[in-house]
């Protein structure tokens, strides 16, 4: 039963995990982050990987540097930053507070006419939209600097990057190849 179990996870399971891994190999990444081996983060424009090179045009000097990819631990794209999502959770939380100002400045009046007794409650519209609007700016400014980075390439997961999982449409199978490099 154990063999029975084991063969059924490695046929099974196996697959959908090397599927999963995207090939690293030929992508050129916009602006990215490198992690090498001594734990320098690098950031830089117009990032190539090849196979066993990085390139790369570093941030603050213009100029085109290689790295080794066995120097490298990690590397990383970005895919923008959270500026838009602080602003409008900014926004929301500021003007939760401004109505909780605006309801502490509640004022009631009342007023007779002989047999009535009217009476009016007003508050004050303007802390909802001065904190809200300020909530925003804040939250900004937090989400601007808050960058969002996706894992292109882990030194972690180069086993698995390493595989080659093809369907062979002649014989109906699966061609499986893993390069190994010394």
């Amino acid at each position: 039963m154990k063999v029975v179990c084991l063969s059924l996870l490695t046929l099974f399971g196996l697959p959908f995990t090397l599927y999963g891994q995207k090939s690293y190999e030929g992508r050129n990444i916009t602006e990215g982050k490198i992690i090498t081996s001594d734990s320098r983060e690098i950031y830089g424009f117009n990032v190539f990987v090849s196979n066993d090179t990085v390139e790369y045009y570093d941030k603050g000097l213009r100029e085109r540097h290689t790295l080794e990819l066995n120097q490298v631990d990690e590397i990383q794209e970005s895919r923008g930053n959270w500026a838009t999502t602080g602003t409008w959770v900014g926004c929301l939380v500021g003007c939760g507070i401004g109505v909780g100002v605006a309801l502490a400045t509640e004022t009631t009046t009342s007023t007779s006419d002989g047999s009535y007794i009217y009476t009016q409650t007003t508050i004050q519209t303007w802390p909802i939209y001065l904190i809200g609007l300020a909530g925003a700016g804040v939250g900004y400014l937090v989400g601007s600097n808050a960058h969002d980075w996706k894992t292109i390439y882990s030194k972690n997961m180069a086993f698995l990057n390493s595989f080659d999982i093809r369907v062979n449409r002649k014989t109906n199978g699966v061609y499986l190849n893993y390069r190994l490099e010394f």
